[in-house]
């Protein structure tokens, strides 16, 4: 190798330096988000999520299981709306739309985010998910002070495992091999 390096006058030092302009001329191409991979893990997530929440909402609380989807189908319906005890199908059906749109929004926007992440996928939608507790519920609540009551540390570990099944099943990353 030295006998080329001088019988061609290059030093090490100048090949390297070729090896790193070349590199900064021609960079390596732009990861982009996978739309579909992305919905389907919006998919799962959110059925997990909102399944999550319901179970914790009868099982600790002692609520209604249509509670929590009637909560998010007043975001439209109004205020009036939140209050309601009585099982309304059509606020229910409504907040399960709500629900699964915000959940496909959610996973689109973590899909950009992490396009270019190589690793750490669990701990980036652990704090996606910490992130969108947030929003909701110290945000939103602004709008929609009914959800002040899901301000809990259930609430919290919930959308933390959203994030983190979100992650998993966006990057394919749940496989045990």
């Amino acid at each position: 190798m030295a006998h080329w390096i001088r019988s061609n006058g290059f030093t090490m030092a100048e090949i390297l330096l070729n090896r790193r302009i070349a590199a900064t001329r021609d960079p390596a191409p732009r990861r982009r988000a996978e739309v579909g991979a992305a919905l389907v893990a919006g998919v799962v997530a959110g059925s997990a999520l909102l399944t999550l929440l319901v179970m914790l909402s009868v099982g600790l609380y002692d609520e209604p299981a249509w509670k929590i989807p009637q909560m998010i189908g007043a975001t439209l319906k109004g205020t009036a709306t939140a209050a309601l005890r009585d099982f309304d199908p059509a606020l229910a059906a409504l907040g399960v739309a709500i629900h699964f749109t915000l959940s496909l929004l959610y996973a689109l926007a973590f899909a950009g985010l992490t396009a270019e992440l190589r690793r750490n996928f669990a701990l980036a939608g652990i704090l996606f998910g910490v992130a969108l507790y947030v929003a909701n519920f110290y945000g939103f609540t602004q709008l929609f002070p009914w959800f002040l009551e899901l301000r809990t540390p259930d609430t919290l570990a919930a959308h933390a495992f959203y994030g983190l099944l979100l992650a998993c099943v966006y990057k394919d990353t749940c496989a045990v091999r």
